[in-house]
C-alpha cells in the first residue's frame, strides 16, 4: 500500500467535523470514528513498515545468492552482476546517461568504499549495459555484502529511472559478464585523464618480484622474473621521486630468494628501508688490501685512480710504477707508496719533476686521515676475502666518507674487488645482486675497467642495479645494457632524450616522465610486452 494514501485521513477528518458543526452527525459518533481511523492508521504503518523489512529481506537474500567468489592471478574475489533496466514513465524521454554518470561521480568521491566497480557494455546478442561489483577476498564477506547493498541503493536513489537487477555471471570469460544484460546501454564514463598517453597496452607475464600496480582502471599487480635481473636494471629519475624505494622492494625480495644483495649506499639511506641488512659505515667500515694482484689488475687499479685523481697519462704511469713496486713488496700503505714514488722513482729533468710532485699532491689530498685507513695490506680484505664475507644482505654505507673523491674511489675499489671475485671463483651457484647508487660516478663514459667487467659478469650469475638521477652522465653503452628500465620523474630535457633513445619511447610517452608524481614509475621488462605505467608499492 502506498504511502499517497495517507493523505485521504486528514481530508476524512475535516469532512467529518463539518458535518458534525452543521449538526448532521452527532459528537459520540465522531469519537466512534477517530477511534476506528486511529486503529486504521497503526495497521497501515505497521504494514508499511512490514513491507519495508520483508523488502529489505529479500533484498538481502538475493544479493546474497547473486554473490560470487572467483580466482584471478591466484587472488581469490567476491564479484555480483546487476543488469541496469530503465524505468518507463510519461514524461518524455529520460537522459539514463546523465542520471547514471551523476551516480557514478558520487560513489567515485567516497574514499572509504572498498567495493571495485566495472560497467560492461556488450553489442550481442542485443545492445544492453550491466553493472558489477568486486573486492578482493581479503575483505570480510558480510561487509561485501552489506556495501553491495548500500550502494545499489545509492545509485537507484541518485538515478531514479533505473533500477539494478541482480543477474547470473558468466564465469569463462577473462572478466565475469553478467549473462542478461539491462534495457539501458550506457554510452561509457570517460573521466579526466591523468596522463596523456594511449591505454596501457600491457601483456601481464609471469613475475616473481611483485613491484606495484597498473596505472589504470584494472590496477592488475606487476612486477619482473627475478632470472632477468642477470640482465641488468636500470632505476633513473629525479632527486626524491623514489628511486630508492623501488630498489629496496628489489633487493628485499631477492635476499628472500636466497641471492647475496650488495649495496653501495651512496647517500646512507637504505639502512631504514632494509633494517634486517648487514650495515657497513663509519663505525665498521671494510678495510680494502690492493695487494696480491695480478699486473692486469694493477694496471685497472691504476685506471681507476687515474680516473678519480684526474690523472695525465704520465702521472697514471708513474703510479702505475708504484704500485707494481708495493705489489712485488707484498705491502701497501699511504706512506709506502708516497716513499716508493719520491725515492724510487727518477725525477732527473724538471718535467718528470713537476708531474711527479703533482701526482704526490693528488694521492695526499684523497689518501691521507680517513683515506690512510680504508686501505691497508695489514688489515684489509683482499678482493677473494671481501668476495666471501658479504654473503646474505649487505649495506656498505658511503656517506660517512666527506670526501667525494674518496668516496667515489672507495666505491669503485668494492666494485672492482667484487667483479674480480666473480671472474676468479666462477660460483655459478652462487647468485649476486649489486646495487649501485649514483651510477655516473661509477659509470662514466671515461671509466673503460667498470663498463668492460659489466659484460663479463653475465654469465655468473651476477645482477647489476645501477640508479642515477642523471642518466645523460652515464655511460650510454651500460644503459642500453639492461634489459629492465624503472624510470621515474626526470625533469631535465637532457635526460629524458637519452631514456627516450634506449628504449624508442613515444612522443606522449616522453611527455609524461616530468609529469609522474612520487613512486609512479615507466617500467620495461623482458616479461612485458610494452612499457606500461605503474605504482611502485612501499618497501614492507
Amino acid at each position: 500500500m502506498n504511502q499517497k494514501y495517507l493523505a485521504f485521513v486528514p481530508f476524512i477528518i475535516g469532512v467529518y467535523l463539518l458535518l458534525i458543526s452543521l449538526h448532521l452527525i452527532k459528537y459520540n459518533n465522531f469519537i466512534i470514528f477517530i477511534t476506528i481511523i486511529f486503529i486504521a492508521l497503526l495497521i497501515l504503518i505497521y504494514k508499511l513498515n512490514l513491507n519495508n523489512r520483508i523488502e529489505k529481506i529479500m533484498l538481502k537474500s538475493v544479493i546474497t545468492n547473486s554473490i560470487y567468489e572467483i580466482e584471478i592471478d591466484n587472488q581469490k574475489y567476491y564479484f555480483i552482476g546487476f543488469r541496469i533496466i530503465g524505468k518507463e514513465n510519461n514524461e518524455g524521454k529520460i537522459d539514463y546517461n546523465s542520471e547514471l554518470q551523476l551516480a557514478i561521480d558520487t560513489i567515485r568521491r567516497n574514499k572509504e568504499r572498498h567495493l571495485k566497480i566495472a560497467i560492461v557494455t556488450l553489442l550481442d546478442p542485443s545492445p544492453g549495459s550491466a553493472i558489477i561489483f568486486y573486492a578482493k577476498k581479503d575483505n570480510d564477506y558480510e561487509s561485501f555484502r552489506n556495501e553491495t547493498i548500500l550502494t545499489k541503493n545509492m545509485i537507484e536513489s541518485i538515478a531514479p529511472h533505473i533500477t539494478l537487477e541482480p543477474v547470473e555471471l558468466k564465469t569463462d570469460t577473462v572478466f565475469p559478464i553478467p549473462k542478461l544484460l539491462g534495457s539501458v546501454s550506457y554510452g561509457g564514463y570517460v573521466g579526466q585523464m591523468k596522463y596523456d598517453i594511449k591505454a596501457n597496452r600491457v601483456v601481464i607475464g609471469e613475475y616473481d618480484i611483485e613491484l606495484g600496480n597498473i596505472i589504470d582502471a584494472t590496477e592488475l599487480p606487476v612486477g619482473i622474473r627475478s632470472n632477468d635481473v642477470f640482465r641488468h636494471i636500470g632505476i633513473f629519475g629525479s632527486t626524491g621521486s623514489g628511486k630508492s624505494n623501488t630498489a629496496a622492494i628489489i633487493a628485499d625480495e631477492l635476499y628472500k630468494k636466497g641471492f647475496d644483495v650488495i649495496i653501495l649506499d651512496w647517500h646512507g639511506e637504505y639502512k631504514n628501508l632494509l633494517p634486517k641488512f648487514n650495515l657497513y659505515n663509519n663505525k665498521n667500515y671494510l678495510v680494502l688490501n690492493p695487494i696480491n694482484m695480478d699486473d692486469l689488475t694493477t694496471m685497472d687499479i691504476t685506471e681507476l685512480i687515474g680516473d678519480v685523481l684526474e690523472l695525465t697519462e704520465p702521472q697514471k704511469f708513474i703510479l702505475y710504477l708504484g704500485l707494481e713496486a708495493l705489489n712485488q713488496m707484498k705491502e701497501f700503505s699511504f706512506k709506502s707508496l708516497l716513499q716508493i714514488i719520491s725515492a724510487n722513482i727518477p725525477d732527473n729533468t724538471y718535467m718528470q719533476r713537476d708531474i711527479k710532485f703533482a701526482l704526490i699532491r693528488k694521492i695526499i689530498m684523497i689518501f691521507s686521515g680517513l683515506g690512510e685507513k680504508l686501505f691497508s695490506s695489514e688489515s684489509g680484505y683482499t678482493y677473494l676475502d671481501l668476495g666471501e664475507k658479504l654473503r646474505g644482505g649487505n649495506i656498505i654505507d658511503l656517506s660517512f666518507i666527506r670526501n667525494i673523491k674518496l668516496r667515489k674511489l672507495y666505491g669503485l675499489m668494492i666494485l672492482k674487488f667484487l667483479l674480480e671475485y666473480v671472474i676468479e671463483t666462477k660460483n655459478r651457484d652462487r647468485k649476486i645482486f649489486i646495487i649501485i647508487e649514483e651510477a655516473q660516478n661509477y659509470f662514466s663514459q671515461v671509466n673503460t675497467v667498470i663498463n668492460r667487467a659489466l659484460q663479463e659478469i653475465r654469465k655468473f650469475n651476477v645482477g647489476l642495479c645501477i640508479i642515477s638521477q642523471s642518466p645523460s652522465n652515464v655511460d650510454q653503452e651500460v644503459i642500453k645494457n639492461t634489459s629492465i628500465k624503472i624510470i621515474h620523474s626526470i625533469k631535465s630535457n637532457v635526460d629524458k632524450k637519452v631514456i627516450a633513445d634506449s628504449i624508442s619511447l613515444e612522443k606522449e610517452e616522453i611527455q609524461i616522465l616530468d609529469k609522474l608524481d612520487v613512486g609512479e614509475a615507466l617500467l620495461v621488462a623482458p616479461n612485458l610486452r610494452k612499457e606500461t605505467l605503474i605504482k611502485v608499492k612501499k618497501v614492507a
